[in-house]
């Protein structure tokens, strides 16, 4: 007999089931438990888009000093993975951008870490839904434009959102939240997005 037919029955059944409910509380905690998740645009997608933001913020220079620190904000390693190395390396109006990662825990150690890293302009991974309210009023508290994924979090205040619509990527803009962030968006961008005001 091999060693897996001298176990006892019903030990193999109960380890596969201990992974697969493993499996499944794990994507209820990365999607948000109970909620239907939203299509993402992809990371890289995503990360091209913000840039154009960027590029179309007349105000970019005078806010971000120069050099802009894009702070992920995701309840995963995974979750800001790939927009972190999307990312990297990128610049808009020749402002060098640099990204730090955070694992959110809740909104003092957010704040905490916003100010250590002297983070600019706040981007939320979509594993952060649950949070994004509480995230979004942190970064509102500073003056900080918030950057999201989905239409969820765009509703919880956030500044901008790129998100699918029709399968395609698509902007909105909360034209109040980014003129209170310091932003001036141009109206070639605004033409192109859809405008909360």
């Amino acid at each position: 007999m091999t060693r897996h037919q001298e176990r006892p029955a019903g030990k193999t059944t109960r380890v596969a089931r201990s992974v697969v409910l493993a499996g499944l509380v794990w994507t209820s905690a990365s999607t948000g438990a109970g909620t239907a998740t939203e299509p993402v645009v992809p990371a890289a997608v995503q990360a091209t888009l913000m840039v154009r933001v960027l590029e179309y913020d007349r105000a970019l220079k005078s806010w971000s000093g120069g050099r802009l620190t894009v702070g992920v904000v995701a309840r995963h390693a995974g979750g800001a993975a790939e927009l972190e190395q999307a990312l990297s390396g990128r610049e808009a109006q020749g402002v060098p951008i640099k990204v730090a990662v955070h694992a959110y825990t809740g909104a003092e150690s957010l704040r905490a870490w916003i100010e250590r890293n002297g983070v600019q302009l706040v981007y939320l991974a979509p594993d952060a839904a649950g949070d994004s309210a509480a995230a979004v009023a942190v970064a509102g508290a500073r003056k900080l434009p918030v950057l999201v994924a989905s239409r969820a979090q765009f509703q919880d205040g956030a500044t901008v959102a790129l998100v699918l619509r029709d399968g395609k990527p698509h902007i909105l803009v909360n034209l109040g939240a980014s003129r209170s962030a310091g932003m001036d968006l141009d109206p070639k961008l605004l033409q192109l997005s859809e405008v909360i005001r």
